[in-house]
């Protein structure tokens, strides 16, 4: 999807002329009335001269004011485009996978550019690029050191020394190069693309579900870098906050992929809801797990939460209750890695 496009949607308006003080010069308006002016003067008094001035001001009133407000409402527009591109250009910075970009490239700056809290991914990304083992030490697990130093001295002996039966299945596969031991991976995803890396082969990224988990298996086995750019969610974003902005849902059909379009029309309304405090509003929502997560705001119901599907939809609707119950909310979500993130978004939040 292209900017151009992006930028010829929010422009395809005709251009705004600016008003100049010339266009009601006497030349124009205020020629002909001044002709009509001096005839009448000869049969009005003062009095009847003062009420049809009176009448011309508002006339030039009525004329201006539309254009006016016009202006307004479009430099609105404008700036809420630039709004949303702004954040457009940094949801792409934040979504930037830069310890594929690292691998990918053999270029160690851009472990640098890892997001700051993430100090691990940071010294495991420099002990693959610099091949030294020092940064494998700094990680807090002895498994993620066992499987980091595995890598950088291509030594399997350090695989069999953890305990997790997927990561030590998958670090005997990368370091003895044979996919017989993905397929003793449970995770299907991590199945799926060990099987890929291993036999250079593709086909079985693209049947992992989970997007970020499929650009980072055809990342490491296309060695393409286009991958390490998840930039499809933010121009979803992108859309769905000019949409918005302008209480326009049809913004939201701009964007390329089908399925995102309806994510976006469902995302639409549930704020919509939201900032309407209209309940009414999350029947227009389609998705029925984000349809459930819009009604149990207004229901202030957080059993309805554990009822969703979709493990990050229900992370969502499941942590705006944080405040109000002592129930252990992370133990409803299967995912390991959202369920880890649960646990530090309370622990964060009762801290």
């Amino acid at each position: 999807m292209s900017k151009k496009k992006v930028v010829d949607y929010i422009k395809k308006r005709p251009p705004i002329k600016k008003i100049k003080e010339t266009d009601y010069s006497n030349k124009d308006i205020g020629g002909g009335i001044k002709a009509k002016t001096n005839n009448i003067k000869k049969h009005l008094t003062k009095k009847s001269i003062t009420t049809i001035s009176i009448i011309i001001l508002i006339i030039l009133v009525i004329i201006l004011i539309p254009k006016q407000s016009i202006i307004k409402k479009d430099l609105s527009k404008l700036n809420s485009y630039t709004e949303a591109k702004t954040e457009l250009d940094n949801c792409i910075e934040r979504n930037t996978d830069y310890e594929c970009l690292a691998l990918i490239t053999k270029d160690s700056i851009y472990c640098g550019k890892i997001i700051d809290d993430d100090d691990e991914a940071k010294n495991y990304c420099l002990a693959e690029i610099k091949k030294d083992t020092t940064y494998c030490e700094l990680l807090p697990l002895q498994e993620d050191k066992n499987y980091c130093i595995a890598t950088v001295k291509n030594d399997a002996s350090y695989c069999e020394k953890i305990e997790k039966n997927d990561d030590k299945n998958e670090c005997l596969a990368e370091i003895k190069r044979e996919s017989s031991y993905c397929k003793n991976i449970i995770n299907e995803n991590k199945k799926l693309s060990c099987t890929a890396i291993i036999n250079y082969d593709d086909s079985f990224c693209e049947n992992i579900e989970d997007k970020e988990d499929k650009n980072e298996c055809l990342a490491d086995t296309t060695k393409n870098k286009e991958y390490c750019f998840n930039k499809d969610p933010c121009y979803n974003e992108f859309y769905y906050t000019l949409a918005a902005i302008n209480k326009n849902p049809a913004i939201c059909s701009e964007i390329a992929d089908k399925t995102s379009i309806q994510n976006c029309k469902d995302d639409y309304h549930f704020y919509i809801s939201s900032f309407d405090k209209n309940k009414k509003t999350c029947d227009k929502i389609k998705d029925q797990d984000i349809k459930t997560s819009c009604i149990s705001i207004f229901d202030n119901n957080m059993e309805l939460c554990k009822s969703i599907v979709n493990e990050k939809i229900k992370y969502k609707c499941i942590i705006q209750f944080i405040e109000s119950t002592e129930d252990p909310l992370c133990d409803e979500f299967k995912d390991i890695t959202i369920k880890d993130r649960c646990n530090n978004y309370i622990t964060n939040f009762s801290n």
